[in-house]
């Protein structure tokens, strides 16, 4: 009986040529949004993995003789875009891409398109996933709206009873079409995906199992609040008017998907404000002029090194050492500087999360929060992913710092010929991009995924369960 109403249900939309006119035009957008992210996608991937190649060779080809001096001309890391970022871009336009390495400072990303870096939620609707996150629930609404309001106006409920057909059996006839026919529409959306699992992901550091996690985890998501939009669409028909229930589905949409999530951001921007970047430099400047606690100066940390090489070495003095005092000096500075820049890293931090916390909550009020936090977790392109990259660049320019500095306290030099200096630049490995492993997202994000269910099964409940005076 259930398949039979959701073919009667699927029919009667094929048979209204405005709604069907409009999905096909839903359709084809969609496609060719699809389609132009994946070649904007080529595009930036292809460039950002030859200007990597290009910064490796010049590293490598480099003319200085001194290992230290290397690590101020130092060189740069490009950010491997996601393969997802092709259908959910999410924070990837507004977050630096590039970062240039070099020893004794430690600097942001750059090459954004966005400075706010809170704007986590700019609504971009050429993106296939807020097409689908965003705009197709708008079309769920303009086909739900009326599905059970029409039996009650027309006065079929009683004939369905005669044929031995309860309300509720309509209703979950009416949801079942009403999903499969979102799923549907959503089907270049899926293809896309398919399409991009069947490509190789090394260079954004992600193989293809990991990858087809991350894409399932994606598409089924989107699944998800489609269902939850669906079964809501519905139960707003089966217990009001059509135009009653259109106002409310409409007047729902925009609070969800335009108005919270603008509140939510600018609340967390006006409680938790990150620091400018000029006063973290000061701060990062007085703190390596003295430390936080005013007993370790820079000149005491040296005091205390030398004491400590003198020691190691068993020399009484400081002329006598068998290493380079002043690249030793350089190596105890780095990490006196490292240790400072993760002091002030960690404030910066500590901010970020309190403004991630802080959109959590919201997410209670709007389940688009929670789509896109989940969606754009798993595709790789949200805040966490960002700064995975930015702290393996980071642990690459140390690693980079120290081999060049223990090179130069050892007095080693490149040779004279092509193939021996490239062998001695390449002590220094490449970078290679690691993303965090999906079974991690599950975790960080089960706040977000959990209240999509609970969304959804609750929008669910309310649409089976039948307006008061309705007989089952």
């Amino acid at each position: 009986m259930l398949s039979i109403i959701t073919r009667k249900e699927l029919l009667e939309i094929r048979r209204d040529p405005a709604t069907w006119g409009v999905l096909g035009v839903y359709v084809t957008i969609l496609a060719l949004s699809c389609v132009i992210s994946q070649w904007v996608w080529t595009g930036q991937t292809s460039n950002q993995v030859a200007r990597q190649r290009q910064a490796r060779e010049e590293w490598l080809l480099q003319s200085t003789d001194s290992p230290h001096l290397a690590t101020h001309d130092g060189t740069t890391i490009y950010k491997i875009p996601s393969p997802l970022t092709s259908v959910d871009p999410g924070t990837d336009p507004e977050l630096g891409t590039v970062v240039r390495l070099e020893s004794h400072r430690r600097h942001e990303a750059t090459n954004t398109l966005q400075e706010d870096q809170l704007r986590l939620l700019r609504l971009d609707f050429t993106t296939p996933a807020l097409l689908i996150q965003a705009v197709l629930p708008l079309l769920v609404i303009l086909v739900s709206h009326v599905m059970a309001s029409r039996e009650r106006g027309q006065g079929t409920w009683e004939l369905l009873a005669s044929l031995g057909v309860t309300r509720r059996q309509a209703i979950l006839g009416k949801l079942t079409a009403m999903f499969c026919l979102a799923a549907t529409l959503s089907a270049p959306f899926l293809m896309s995906l398919i399409w991009i699992v069947s490509r190789p992901g090394a260079d954004a550091g992600i193989m293809t199992p990991e990858f087809l996690c991350r894409a399932i985890a994606v598409y089924a998501t989107s699944l998800l609040y489609l269902a939850g939009w669906s079964a809501a669409g519905i139960a707003a028909s089966a217990h009001f008017r059509s135009g009653l229930s259109l106002m409310l589905l409409i007047s729902c949409w925009a609070g969800w998907t335009l108005i919270v999530p603008r509140l939510a951001v600018d609340l967390a921007s006006s409680q938790f404000p990150l620091p400018s970047h000029q006063r973290l430099q000061d701060a990062r400047e007085i703190a390596i002029r003295q430390s936080s606690d005013g007993s370790d100066s820079l000149e005491t940390f040296n005091a205390a090194l030398e004491q400590q090489l003198l020691r190691e070495y068993g020399v009484p003095q400081l002329s006598d050492l068998p290493v380079n005092l002043n690249a030793a000096r350089l190596l105890a500075r780095e990490d006196f500087t490292n240790s400072i820049d993760d002091r002030v890293e960690s404030q910066l931090a500590d901010v970020y999360r309190q403004q991630n916390r802080f959109l959590d909550w919201f997410e209670i009020l709007s389940p688009y929060l929670a789509v896109r936090a989940v969606s754009t977790a798993f595709a790789g392109t949200d805040r966490h992913h960002h700064e995975a990259f930015i702290v393996s660049a980071e642990h690459y320019r140390r690693s980079l710092v120290k081999i060049m500095n223990t090179a130069e306290m050892k007095g080693e030099r490149p040779g004279t010929t092509v193939d021996s200096r490239r062998q001695f630049w390449s002590q220094v490995p490449e970078f290679q991009q690691k993303l965090p492993p999906w079974t991690s997202l599950l975790h960080s994000r089960r706040w977000s995924i959990g209240l999509l269910v609970i969304w959804c099964l609750t929008m669910t409940s309310v649409a089976v369960l039948l307006p008061r005076g309705d007989i089952a």
